[in-house]
């Protein structure tokens, strides 16, 4: 309650699977073809939220996951994965040079990210202000206003 966020953008979201799992040949995964296969999710100590967003997100999709690992870093989440441990759905914008994985574009799916920029809101420093001002501007959110 004491921290405002503000929505900076929405990431598209991929399922990341070992080198040699069976689907290797395809270039995009929908939702529900992830019911049958087994997932590696983040840990509600890594982050409670995250991870209770991540269930409903495949309870959205119309199952109850089939979750064989929790991990409480991004590094073992990915080591997990690229020794065929099960799958894991990730934003793109976190993939960014992971080489010992592949990647698929989730699409028909409820699993979203979307990063923020968090102000507390009981910090009177103007200069924060003007900082996520400029931040929101970057990412062309000129509704968010807050100066």
């Amino acid at each position: 309650e004491e921290f405002e966020l503000y929505p900076i953008f929405d990431c598209e979201m991929y399922v990341i699977t070992s080198k040699d799992h069976h689907w290797n040949n395809r270039f995009e995964v929908t939702g529900k073809d992830l019911e049958s296969e087994p997932l590696i999710i983040f840990s509600k100590e890594f982050s409670s939220t995250y991870h209770e967003d991540t269930i409903k997100s495949f309870e959205n999709d119309g199952f109850k996951p089939n979750i064989t690992k929790l991990v409480d870093s991004f590094g073992e989440l990915i080591f997990m994965v690229s020794i065929n441990r099960g799958i894991a759905v990730l934003p793109k914008e976190s993939l960014y040079k992971i080489e010992s994985v592949n990647a698929f574009k989730l699409n028909k799916s409820n699993h979203k990210f979307e990063y923020c920029i968090a102000r507390n809101k009981n910090n009177k420093n103007k200069h924060i202000d003007v900082f996520v001002q400029n931040v929101l501007d970057f990412f062309n959110n000129k509704g968010d206003t807050i100066i």
